[in-house]
Formats: structure tokens, C-alpha cells, sequence
């Protein structure tokens, strides 16, 4: 697991946006045995509307509505590649929707690059991201705000799959673009982004501590107390020892607002698993099929408590690492203590993955694990 994943809750909070569909699954009760999982409109109900959709040939816009919510649905129940296909089927009935429809057709896009990676299938990622981009930008309407998240998204993943150079240069248009057009808050975040890149990209630990230290102390030029303090968050985790709690004493006395919702400030390291070589090459690790659902509260004091797991699919001998860091992590305590807080119950997705690459052996193209075990996460919570 490379450094970005390591940080897994650093991605998630920061360089990953919101699911792009909204979660219909819930856990509404952990039994002794089982957890119940209720979902609001059952997959099967899901597949009838939206083939009675194409039957009946609804527009563009009721057809992609329909794949979204039936590709969520299967995403959550762990059909990836099912949920996928979904996705790339109404994409290409609806290719031609993109000047009436770019928001929605985006959203295919994202969604599909989402699961893409989930299957550690990084070039496809690749591909639906800046595909995302090229939508926006064929809307009858330009709207700039929305085409620099979509290039923010394009530098998460530049980072994600080990090209930081595009990623750099990507956010550096944003905060060019975005000051151009008085989106002072995009600016603002597009920095706090940037200022990642050092470590994340290049290890380079002093060079971001250095940058985040400047923005957690900027006023004006764009720069929000909510920027601001999620710099002091980044400097907390960035300047703890490895496997100590940093110290939140600064970020609780500070006068910009702490988040409503608590992100996550640090976590223990994954411990990746050894790369076994042979011959000079890396064997190809096992990660078909493999995912979990992870249940845990955030307490008002920002620990971690009542981890379980959910569900799982597939051999579960990388769990017990996802387990560790979830139950070792910190968030953000809520404002004011809050101390009457029941704390704030949350699900992830856990996909034990590697990525393919393209190798050649006699002249024949083929694709393979490239033997380097990664976990994706996202949120699935309400």
C-alpha cells in the first residue's frame, strides 16, 4: 500500500469527493449473529424500472436517473463489475445527451471511474475521470465552478494512480481559474490541496508541513476558517510521531469553527502486506472479489469505538489491518465537546485490491496485478 493509501482517511476527506450517487443502504441493527441491512428500494425493484424505462424509451434524463440508482444498488451489494455495466450501457445510449444532460452523463462517468478503481482497474479510472471533464465542458452552459471540481477530481486521481507532475500542474490551473473568476473558495481549497503534494506525491514531509503552516495562518485571499483549520488537521497528523496521537490541544483552542461533521485527523499506518518476488517479478496477489463493510462510532471526543464488521465478501486474511487502523483513528471532536453526543455512526466500504497493468510476454499484450496490495474506501453512510 503506497504512501497515498497508507493515508487513506487523508484522501477520503480531502481528495475524495461525495459518492456519486446517494447511498439508499443503511444498517438499521447489529445482531449478536448478523447485521440486518434494509435497503430503501430493493435491487430487483431497482432492475424492473429502469427495463420497463427502455421499453417504454424515457429521455435521456429518466434513463441515467434510473442506471444510477440501479448501479448503486449493485455496488452496494458488492456486484461491481454488474454495477459497472450498467453504467457503460447508458452511457453509451446517452452519449449524445451531453449539451442537454452534461451534469448527469458526468455523474456515469464518476460513478464508473468509482468503481473502476474498486476493481483496481486504474487506466479505466483514468479514462471515466477525464471523461467527466470533457462532459462539463460539452454543456450547453458552462459553469466554471463545476469544471474545476471535475479538474480537482482529475488530480486526485493523477495522485491516486502515481502521477503527481499532472496532478501539480492540474491544481495549479484550478487556483489560476478559479481566481480569475472570483471562485475565492475553490482558490482556497485548490491550495490546500497543492500543498499536499510535496509529501503525498514526492515524500517530501518538511516541504508540506511548511506550506500547510503558511495556510493555517493566511487571512483573506479566499482563505476560510475552514480552510484554515483543516490545515492545522493536516499539520496535527503530518507532525505526529508514527504511532502516537498528535496533539489537538492547538486545534481545540483555536477561534476558526471546528467541522459539524467530524473528519478524520490521524490514523495508525496500514501495514502493507510483504511483495513476495520471484524471478525478479512480483507474484500476483490474490485481490478478485474481496471487500467488507465496516461499522464504528465516532465519539464527541473524536475516538473510535463499537468497530465491527458489517459483511464481507471473499477471502478475509487483509481484514484485520482495516480493522486495526479504523479502531486506532481520530476525528475532529464536535464543537463545543457536545459531550451529550450519542457520537456519529458510520459504514465504509473496504475493497481489498491491486491494480492491472499492461505487460507484454512474446509479443502478446496482456493485463495483470502488478503485485502491489491496495485497499479503496468509501463512505456508504447516509
Amino acid at each position: 500500500m503506497q504512501r497515498v493509501l497508507a493515508l487513506g482517511g487523508l484522501l477520503v476527506g480531502l481528495f475524495t469527493f461525495a459518492p456519486a450517487f446517494a447511498q439508499q443502504s443503511v444498517v438499521s441493527e447489529i445482531g449478536e449473529d448478523a447485521p440486518i441491512v434494509v435497503t430503501a428500494v430493493p435491487i430487483e425493484t431497482l432492475r424492473r424500472d429502469l427495463a420497463q424505462c427502455l421499453v417504454d424509451r424515457c429521455g435521456a434524463h429518466a434513463d441515467m436517473v434510473k442506471s444510477l440508482a440501479y448501479a448503486e444498488a449493485l455496488f452496494v451489494g458488492g456486484d461491481y463489475r454488474e454495477s459497472r455495466s450498467v453504467l457503460a450501457q447508458s452511457i453509451g445510449r446517452n452519449r449524445d445527451a451531453a449539451s442537454l444532460e452534461p451534469d448527469l452523463l458526468a455523474q456515469l462517468f464518476r460513478a464508473s471511474g468509482r468503481i473502476s478503481i474498486h476493481l483496481g482497474e486504474a487506466d479505466r479510472y483514468r479514462r471515466d475521470t477525464h471523461r467527466i471533464v470533457r462532459t462539463l465542458k460539452a454543456g450547453a452552459e458552462r459553469d466554471e465552478a463545476e469544471l474545476l471540481l471535475s479538474e480537482l477530481e482529475v488530480a486526485e486521481m493523477s495522485l491516486k494512480i502515481g502521477n503527481p507532475m499532472l496532478a501539480q500542474r492540474t491544481l495549479d490551473m484550478v487556483v489560476r481559474r478559479a481566481k480569475a473568476a472570483e471562485l475565492d473558495d475553490l482558490a482556497a481549497i485548490a491550495r490546500l490541496r497543492r500543498a499536499l503534494l510535496p509529501y503525498l506525491g514526492f515524500g517530501n514531509r518538511y516541504s508540506t508541513i511548511k506550506r500547510l503552516t503558511a495556510l493555517s495562518r493566511m487571512e483573506g485571499d479566499g482563505t476560510t476558517g475552514a480552510v484554515r483549520t483543516n490545515a492545522k488537521v493536516l499539520l496535527a497528523r503530518l507532525t505526529a510521531k508514527p504511532n502516537e496521537t498528535p496533539d489537538l490541544l492547538a486545534l481545540l483552542e483555536d477561534n476558526d469553527p471546528l467541522p459539524a461533521r467530524q473528519i478524520m485527523i490521524w490514523s495508525p499506518p496500514f501495514d502493507p502486506e510483504p511483495v513476495i518476488e520471484q524471478g525478479g517479478e512480483r507474484l500476483t496477489v490474490n485481490a478478485h472479489d474481496r471487500w467488507a463493510d465496516i461499522g464504528f462510532r465516532v465519539r464527541a471526543d473524536g475516538k473510535v469505538d463499537d468497530v465491527t464488521v458489517l459483511r464481507r465478501h471473499g477471502r478475509g486474511d487483509w481484514l484485520e489491518k482495516s480493522v486495526t487502523q479504523v479502531k486506532g483513528r481520530l476525528y475532529s471532536p464536535l464543537p463545543g465537546g457536545a459531550a451529550d453526543s450519542d457520537g456519529d455512526y458510520r459504514v465504509e466500504r473496504h475493497s481489498f485490491t491491486s491494480y492491472f497493468l499492461t505487460s507484454a510476454t512474446n509479443g502478446v499484450r496482456s493485463l495483470k496485478r502488478d503485485g502491489v496490495p491496495r485497499v479503496e474506501i468509501v463512505d456508504l453512510t447516509l
